[in-house]
């Protein structure tokens, strides 16, 4: 069974909205390196401030350790200049 991590943060601009988006996807490239990495995007809000990240992982277990990871404490630092408020993360069953 597979999981999705969704992180989820709000930009303080458009600034720097941009600069989440461009900062996640250059984070895309490293995260492939890691153990039980399936895929991932980036997403961003239509005519809005919110940029997701959703990273698909083999097992629950893979998952949980990318959110305890190095690079995922980094792409937090990276962004949180950047947001308002706190990130939402949360970890979910690919059903179909």
């Amino acid at each position: 069974m597979t999981f999705t991590r969704v992180m989820i943060v709000y930009a303080r601009d458009a600034v720097a909205h941009q600069q989440i988006e461009r900062d996640l996807c250059d984070a895309i490239a490293h995260i492939g390196s890691e153990s039980g990495y399936i895929r991932s995007e980036v997403l961003s809000e239509d005519d809005g401030l919110m940029v997701g990240l959703l990273t698909t992982w083999d097992s629950r277990e893979t998952a949980q350790l990318f959110h305890t990871s190095g690079l995922s404490r980094l792409i937090m630092a990276v962004t949180e200049p950047h947001t308002l408020g706190a990130p939402v993360v949360q970890l979910f069953r690919v059903i179909c």
